[in-house]
């Protein structure tokens, strides 16, 4: 009945009810909305280490420090960890593993350098490392994964977070030949799409370990949803701090564990993503006094011991800084000189460090041509050269070139109009150029 039309008692009785503490039953009230189940996670990444491990105490000194504060923590490396420095180079790679896992990194993935032995070596790494090596997409001849695992998940203090390694599949344009013969490389992004929903059914943070450059990162983060982080590598990068790019961050950290990355995540639990993050790399450069792992620090240094009085030798001065440029036509001498040829070419991807004026060591060579190259003959008619070492040349002549493995293993490449029969002479390309550095005395 409506209480506007209702005989007068009956409305007086209707307002005296209303009036009336718990007379007429309560009207329901909202309940207050759920807070979200949030928890954190702290990911500390490195890349491209490349043999330097003369960081590696600082870096395990920070991560055990954060370590002591919080169980949140979890420490990624994206790849490269071989090739570089004589350590790497005598040993063919396998202690650089033994010290990332002193160091206490959670899991790697592998980088196109791992397979700079041969991907049979990779046996050897695994071994090495108490950590998992992951990557979905590289497999040999026979079609066995070679890593440990294409994914992971791992329990960071309650969080799941899955990791699935990817490697670049150009890998083979950036490797010898010798050794890799067979190796199958699925691309990258459809081996991430491949797993993704397996990956992201038992896992409440998605996280992408990859070896592929920053703007293939950045291209993933755009164009595959569902992952929450890019861990990177490869390109050598030097972030000064995450990037994102829709809903997924992405992280890099240079090269030569000159920074330890550091990105602080909120992970929405309900929702299975990030809610906030922050986070920004530790330069070592710029921290002071980094506390230094003791365990990590006795191991690098009887490690260099070990190569020390084969390198630690110097055999030359430099005048001035020597740089990338100049270092290209020193060694394009050196090994023009070897073979008698008429020219010599060096790839700019080959030179990986440059040397300052003063004394010059052979570990200082080392460093500079830290890969397993030994010096081949070609022969290029003069139009096929490139400008750089064409000029002046006759056109019409076919000209002996002195080069390295790396370069005759990838013709099209470099050489794209060499001649069929290139020669390996079966000479390290190391030695040739120690020996003509200690010749020439003054650089």
């Amino acid at each position: 009945m409506d209480p506007r039309r209702a005989p007068a008692p009956l409305l007086l009785l209707f307002v005296l009810l209303l009036l009336v503490p718990g007379a007429l039953p309560p009207a329901a009230i909202p309940a207050p909305a759920a807070a979200p189940r949030e928890d954190t996670v702290l990911l500390l990444h490195t890349n491209d280490l490349h043999g330097h491990i003369e960081n590696a105490a600082a870096l395990a000194g920070l991560a055990k420090a954060e370590r002591a504060k919080r169980k949140d923590v979890l420490w990624l490396d994206a790849g490269d960890a071989v090739s570089g420095t004589p350590v790497s180079t005598v040993f063919r790679g396998t202690p650089i593993f033994a010290v990332t896992s002193l160091m206490g990194i959670d899991a790697s993935c592998l980088g196109n350098h791992e397979f700079d032995h041969g991907w049979a070596r990779i046996a050897s790494f695994r071994e090495a490392a108490a950590h998992p090596i992951l990557c979905a997409n590289a497999r040999d001849p026979e079609g066995n994964l070679l890593a440990d695992a294409e994914w992971r998940v791992f329990d960071v203090d309650g969080v799941r977070v899955g990791v699935v390694g990817l490697l670049t599949e150009k890998t083979p344009g950036m490797t010898v030949r010798r050794g890799n013969e067979g190796v199958r490389f699925e691309k990258a992004k459809d081996a991430l799409l491949r797993l993704l929903p397996a990956v992201r059914a038992e896992s409440d943070l998605v996280v992408a370990l990859t070896h592929l450059g920053f703007e293939e990162d950045e291209a993933l983060a755009r164009t595959v949803p569902g992952v929450d982080v890019v861990v990177g590598g490869h390109s050598h990068t030097p972030l000064p701090g995450p990037v994102e790019f829709g809903r997924t961050v992405v992280v890099q950290a240079g090269r030569y564990g000159e920074r330890l990355g550091r990105l602080e995540v909120v992970v929405d639990l309900d929702r299975r993503r990030i809610a906030r993050w922050e986070g920004r790399p530790v330069v070592l450069a710029e921290a002071a006094d980094p506390p230094l792992d003791p365990a990590v620090a006795r191991t690098v240094e009887e490690l260099e011991r070990k190569v020390e009085a084969m390198v630690d030798v110097v055999v030359a001065a430099a005048s001035r800084d020597l740089g990338k440029a100049d270092l290209r036509d020193l060694v394009e001498a050196a090994c023009r000189e070897a073979l008698g040829t008429d020219l010599g070419l060096m790839n700019e991807g080959g030179l990986r460090a440059e040397i300052p004026r003063g004394p010059v060591t052979i570990r200082q060579v080392w460093n500079l041509l830290p890969f397993d190259n030994t010096l081949v003959r070609v022969r290029v008619p003069g139009k096929a050269l490139p400008p750089r070492l064409a000029k002046g040349l006759d056109p019409g002549k076919v000209y002996t070139v002195a080069t390295n493995s790396f370069v005759a293993d990838h013709l099209e490449r470099h050489l794209p109009g060499a001649l069929e029969g290139a020669e390996d002479s079966g000479i390290p390309l190391r030695d040739a150029v120690v020996d003509w550095v200690r010749r020439r005395g003054d650089l």
